[in-house]
C-alpha cells in the first residue's frame, strides 16, 4: 500500500516546489523514474477519489509543517491526504475567503479538497506524518468560491 511505499522512499532534506519549469519540477520528473510505485499509487488514489480531477502536479512530503501561506501558482482546488503515526495535530488549517473563519481539516487517512489559493498551513504534531497534495497549475482556472473547504474529507482505505 501507499503507506509502506512512503516509508521506503528516499526523502529530500527539504520539500521541493514542483511548479512546471522550475528546478523542483525538473527534479520531480527525474524522481518519477526512481519512485514509480509512489507516483502510480498517488495517481491511482486521486483517480479513485476524484475521477474528474485533472492534476498537473503532486507534492509528497514527510514531516512537513508550514506557516500560513497561499499557493500562488494554483488555478483551482487541490486535494490533500496525510497518513502516518502522527498524533496531537497535523491538521490542515484553511482560512475561509472572508478571512473571518479558520477551518480545521482532518486529512489523516482521508482525502480533502481545499482551495490552496486561500491561506492555509499544517498544525503542529508529534510523530511521522506523510502528505500527498495534488494540485493544478495549468488549464482553465476555477473561480474561487465562498468556501475554501469543499466537500467533507473522504475516508481513504489504506
Amino acid at each position: 500500500p501507499v503507506a509502506a511505499t512512503l516509508c521506503r522512499a528516499r526523502w529530500l532534506t527539504h520539500p521541493d516546489s514542483c511548479v512546471e519549469g522550475s528546478t523542483g519540477h525538473r527534479k520531480a520528473l527525474r524522481a518519477i523514474d526512481t519512485h514509480n510505485a509512489l507516483w502510480d499509487a498517488a495517481t491511482r488514489i486521486i483517480h479513485e477519489a476524484a475521477p474528474e480531477y485533472r492534476f498537473t502536479g503532486v507534492v509528497v512530503a514527510k514531516n512537513f509543517v508550514s506557516s500560513p501561506h497561499t499557493d500562488r501558482h494554483d488555478i483551482g482546488p487541490q486535494y490533500a491526504l496525510s497518513c502516518g503515526d502522527f498524533v496531537g495535530g497535523g491538521h490542515l488549517m484553511v482560512e475561509e475567503p472572508s478571512g473571518e473563519i479558520v477551518t480545521q481539516v482532518d486529512t489523516k487517512n482521508a482525502i480533502a479538497c481545499v482551495d490552496g489559493r486561500c491561506p492555509h498551513w499544517v498544525s503542529g504534531y508529534s510523530g511521522t506524518r506523510y502528505s500527498i497534495i495534488w494540485f493544478q497549475t495549468a488549464g482553465d482556472p476555477t473561480p474561487r468560491g465562498d468556501s475554501a473547504v469543499l466537500p467533507p474529507p473522504t475516508p481513504w482505505p489504506q
